[in-house]
């Protein structure tokens, strides 16, 4: 008979096990999309502009500009998830440089953390799509 306490620290092992099983296999089973070779890196040069993006504190100036400079090889890519990380991007960017093409009535600081968020969520779904192989299908 196992004690309760074995049987709390097995069934975590389980649980923590379980993901990292199903993420090791999972990229061999996805086709390589060749956008992904292009997507990757300029998925991690956003990243780092993103976490430079303060919604409630003074943002670093030029971070506008850096996001516009890492997007830009997004633009010769036609898959869902680089046109959306390349939308939310520009959107963001735009906010960052003041440049009032996608202006919103409301607090900047409002709209600022919801499209850093959702380009967040685009960069987080481009990855998806190149390393696991979620399609969007």
């Amino acid at each position: 008979m196992i004690g309760k306490s074995r049987r709390i620290v097995l069934g975590l092992a389980f649980v923590a096990a379980g993901p990292l099983i199903s993420l090791s296999t999972a990229p061999l089973a996805a086709a390589h999309d060749p956008e992904c070779d292009t997507m990757m890196p300029v998925g991690d040069q956003l990243e780092a502009s993103f976490d430079q993006v303060e919604p409630e504190g003074v943002t670093p100036p030029g971070v506008g500009n850096q996001i516009i400079d890492a997007k830009r090889p997004l633009d010769e890519l036609s898959s869902q998830p680089a046109v959306d990380l390349r939308n939310w991007s520009d959107i963001l960017a735009s906010k960052l440089n003041h440049d009032g093409r996608y202006a919103q009535q409301g607090p900047d600081e409002l709209w600022l953390a919801a499209d850093l968020g959702a380009a967040r969520s685009h960069l987080l779904a481009a990855r998806r799509y190149c390393i696991w192989g979620d399609h969007f299908g």
